[in-house]
């Protein structure tokens, strides 16, 4: 579809793919995905390419991947490459991407990162917040667990590469907030305006599956900066679902279950479903989870009560979640 749509028109475009390789996924296998990309997207280079959901320094420690970009970028299929992520792992592999770079004069790794990260991980929201709703001030610590990933953005930043983020709605639950919204003053357009506010955020991504999303997302993008009527309505959203939202990155949960169940991965699934109305996406993704959420229908969850720093019932969500995505 976006090769036929761009015919004529690719050069007026910037163009980011992204190929989830292993650690032991040699250049060769890498450079046939991103060749069959560009039949698909019928052109000859993409300007971005990201090693996608980075969850281990080895994923992007593998010298076949680092063959395989400066081949690629050599060849011109690629102008620039990178990572994205968000897993309670990201933190590892920009530290170790960035220091790489900072110690070669070699082509680098990261020209560009996408992450996971919102309004509620942002130190100057979290330092707005404590001085007009100090109530609000215990519960921020278990909102961002990631506590080094703004200083990693700004040192990116300073490293002359460039920051995309994702998941900036965090959950994306919008109807809870549309009684309090008004026309220009949306809960999406305040939370897009508070990222884009940050000097180290470039710009973010998010999923546009209508006309009037397009026009409600597209009027937050190089708008005002954001004020208090801005700070009132992402404060409400916390207030109503602080409690009731997995963390992302905070991974807390990983060693509590025997069966294995990466529980981080079933929330992120389960949001995909319910928050962001694409039940497809979560049927895909759930059906390659292994092991997945059936481990937890014979289980009491004794094992993981009491892991969920906002105390999610996890047993039962994952029940919920298998339920949901297979029948």
């Amino acid at each position: 579809v976006l090769g036929r749509a761009l015919a004529g028109r690719r050069h007026e475009v910037t163009i980011t793919s992204k190929f989830w390789t292993e650690a032991d996924h040699d250049a060769d296998r890498q450079m046939r995905e991103l060749e069959a990309s560009l039949r698909r997207l019928r052109t000859d280079y993409v300007d971005i390419y990201l090693n996608h959901n980075v969850n281990a320094v080895a994923r992007i420690a593998n010298p076949e991947w680092h063959a395989f970009i400066a081949r690629a970028k050599e060849q011109g299929k690629i102008r620039f490459s990178g990572v994205s992520g968000h897993t309670n792992k990201l933190v590892d592999c920009l530290k170790y991407g960035l220091d790489q770079d900072a110690a070669s004069d070699s082509d680098r790794l990261l020209d560009v990162i996408l992450v996971a990260y919102n309004f509620a991980q942002q130190p100057s929201f979290k330092d707005r917040i404590k001085q007009t709703l100090s109530e609000l001030a215990p519960s921020l610590d278990l909102i961002a667990p990631q506590r080094e990933l703004p200083g990693l953005l700004d040192r990116a930043h300073r490293q002359g590469v460039g920051v995309m983020t994702m998941k900036t709605l965090k959950g994306a639950r919008l109807n809870d907030m549309r009684r309090y919204e008004a026309p220009g003053r949306t809960f999406a357009q305040s939370a897009f305006r508070w990222i884009l506010s940050d000097p180290s955020v470039d710009a973010l991504v998010v999923s546009m599956t209508s006309r009037a999303q397009i026009d409600e997302y597209i009027e937050a993008s190089g708008s005002i900066p954001p004020d208090m009527d801005d700070l009132a309505l992402l404060s409400r959203y916390l207030l109503q679902n602080v409690a009731s939202q997995c963390v992302q990155g905070c991974n807390d949960c990983a060693t509590a279950c025997p069966a294995g169940v990466e529980t981080a991965d079933l929330m992120r699934i389960r949001m995909y479903d319910e928050d962001y109305g694409l039940p497809e996406t979560a049927r895909e993704e759930y059906a390659r989870l292994a092991p997945n959420g059936s481990a937890c229908l014979s289980c009491t969850g004794a094992p993981c009560a009491g892991s969920c720093p906002v105390g999610l019932p996890i047993a039962a969500l994952n029940r919920d979640t298998h339920t949901r995505l297979t029948t």
